[in-house]
């Protein structure tokens, strides 16, 4: 990492994302219980771990804009932002279950923060694209 301040917003929001994550579950207001991908909360999740990797994603661009920058660089540090974030939110799915009052592990949100990880990173890219 180049310039640390270029990742600041990220850092900031992947630990406003861990506190939120391992608050005792009777702080938040019961969602609708849809139990799939399309549920509020479900959707929460992809959002949060979109714009984690969005956040990560936007330092990196900054912090290299004045460098040379093949594809081929671009994509493989996307796919590796990707999967940090995706392994985040599946670390945190775990630290809940083992570590958080009223919280469990639950397959569905992993599969919703992998999701947003790579939705996040996926647009991050597309719209830095240049030329």
């Amino acid at each position: 990492m180049k310039n640390i301040k270029f990742y600041a917003p990220a850092i900031g929001w992947g630990i406003f994302v861990f506190i939120l994550s391992t608050l005792p579950g009777k702080d938040f207001p019961k969602l609708p219980d849809w139990s799939d991908l399309l549920s509020v909360d479900k959707m929460i999740h992809t959002l949060f771990y979109g714009i984690l990797s969005a956040l990560i994603l936007r330092g990196w661009f900054l912090s290299t804009k004045n460098d040379v920058t093949s594809k081929r660089r671009v994509y493989t540090f996307g796919v590796l932002v990707a999967v940090f974030c995706s392994g985040f939110g599946w670390f945190i799915e775990w630290f809940q279950d083992n570590y958080c009052e009223d919280r469990l592990f639950e397959l569905l949100d992993g599969l919703a923060n992998t999701i947003g990880a790579c939705v996040g990173t996926f647009l991050v890219i597309v719209f830095n694209r240049k030329g």
